[in-house]
């Protein structure tokens, strides 16, 4: 199901031609590509050893069954030019857990946006960039998803306008 969504969307973006959808595991794709990309952008499963849902669907998609953070950090090390990024969306639990593993496989945080859901609530994601170049900093940034009024804030808006069909 996650594939025939991504096709179909992929196919129905400006950007359709320059995007290709593969059915098959990360490290497979990893392993067997033969150039090195920029950026490298994923939704991980996030959940490591948590209790999971009934839905076997659920919990490949929340809990790092198929695709673990160590598989991901070892295939986007394959599949990076010297310079290119990996950027993931993690909860904040794991984010902690996910930035030790990386800097195992050198990966060095670049930046990081703290997601709030509203501005009365505590954050609960973390957006973050990755490379292969230690930084001088990390630059660190916040952004609140809706304003009290449950209204999406404006600058939610601005970065995810591109890429969210609501917008």
């Amino acid at each position: 199901g996650s594939f025939e969504d991504a096709k179909f969307n992929f196919e129905n973006c400006p950007w359709s031609d320059r995007l290709k959808v593969h059915h098959l595991p990360f490290s497979t794709f990893a392993a067997a590509a033969q150039k090195k990309y920029d950026v490298v952008v994923c939704n991980p499963p996030y959940y490591n050893n948590c209790l999971k849902s009934p839905s076997e669907k659920v919990n490949v998609s929340r809990h790092t069954i198929s695709l673990t953070h160590n598989e991901l950090l070892a295939g986007s090390m394959g599949l990076l030019a010297p310079t290119g990024k990996l950027n993931v969306i993690l909860p904040e639990s794991e984010f902690y857990v996910f930035l030790e593993l990386a800097l195992i496989h050198q990966f060095y945080c670049t930046k990081k946006c703290i997601i709030f859901p509203k501005p009365d609530k505590p954050h609960h994601r973390v957006l973050a960039e990755f490379g292969l170049l230690r930084p001088v900093n990390t630059e660190s940034s916040a952004i609140t998803i809706r304003d009290r009024n449950d209204k999406y804030n404006p600058d939610y808006i601005n970065l995810t306008k591109e890429f969210y069909i609501h917008f």
